[in-house]
């Protein structure tokens, strides 16, 4: 549990030093230009890169896979794990979940509530390898989600791809939701009394609404 607690602290600081840091929305257009090219941003390419746990991707590549994303004719803006799989963690069949899991994860790779159970189930069994390899995927799209924004406003909240992503980023900031409702183009959760008496996290949506609207026209 300790290596757990450590790489929560790890990711929670390193999203709140992001808020600090130089924030960019993701430039849509440019990504699906360089995702469609082949070369070595050719989205197919880096995604295979990624499934193999590739430590050489770069956070720009990273950013290009979870935004990405988008522009793949298998995005589903709501996909997300089966209930199923966390109710066999929740009963402690930890190995089947790990087995079914990750079976779930090479279709959903960007699952992240599904690859933040996987990152338990490896710590309670104390699988340091594999702990690492999906503990550096789920780092690298938390991170993606934190320099997309600042969360402070409905023009500069943080993009996400999938709404259940939302839910992942406040519980690793030590955040609950309170209430949510759409501002705009963003999902606003006015947030349960904090420590640092933050009031409420915007995440920026657009996409997922632009995809929820081509699925049904």
């Amino acid at each position: 549990m300790k290596q757990w607690i450590i790489f929560i602290l790890a990711v929670s600081s390193s999203f709140c030093a992001a808020q600090e840091m130089n924030r960019t929305a993701p430039d849509y257009e440019s990504i699906k230009t360089l995702i469609a090219q082949d070369d070595e941003h050719n989205y197919q390419k880096l995604l295979s890169r990624f499934q193999d746990a590739d430590s050489t991707l770069t956070k720009e590549e990273y950013d290009l896979l979870y935004f990405g994303q988008y522009f793949q004719p298998d995005y589903h803006p709501y996909k997300t794990y089966n209930n199923e799989l966390i109710k066999l963690y929740r009963e402690n069949n930890i190995e089947e979940f790990i087995k079914q899991g990750e079976e779930s994860f090479r279709k959903n790779p960007f699952d992240l509530r599904l690859n933040y159970y996987l990152m338990i189930a490896y710590e309670d069994l104390g699988d340091e390898i594999n702990f690492d390899r999906v503990s550096r995927k789920f780092y690298a799209m938390v991170e993606a989600i934190g320099m997309s924004g600042d969360g402070n406003s409905s023009k500069t909240g943080f993009h996400v791809m999938n709404v259940s992503d939302e839910y992942v980023v406040l519980n690793i900031l030590g955040f609950d939701s309170k209430s949510q409702r759409v501002v705009d183009s963003c999902d606003y959760h006015e947030l349960e009394e904090n420590d640092i008496d933050l009031k409420g996290i915007y995440f920026d949506v657009s996409k997922i609404f632009e995809a929820s609207n081509k699925l049904f026209k």
